[in-house]
């Protein structure tokens, strides 16, 4: 993912994994089908850091 980024190419990911949204530059929460709320991280966090 990190790599693909780097190219300049926008990733769109789904989950439900709470710790890999530190890795995104903006992070968009749903509920009930809609757009909920809009975060953007500062500094993103590199695979390596994450918690898995």
């Amino acid at each position: 993912m990190e790599e693909i980024i780097k190219t300049g190419t926008t990733m769109v990911m789904v989950t439900h994994n709470e710790e890999i949204t530190r890795m995104a530059d903006r992070v968009v929460r749903m509920r009930d089908g809609r757009m909920h709320e809009v975060t953007v991280n500062r500094q993103r966090a590199r695979a390596t850091d994450l918690v898995w």
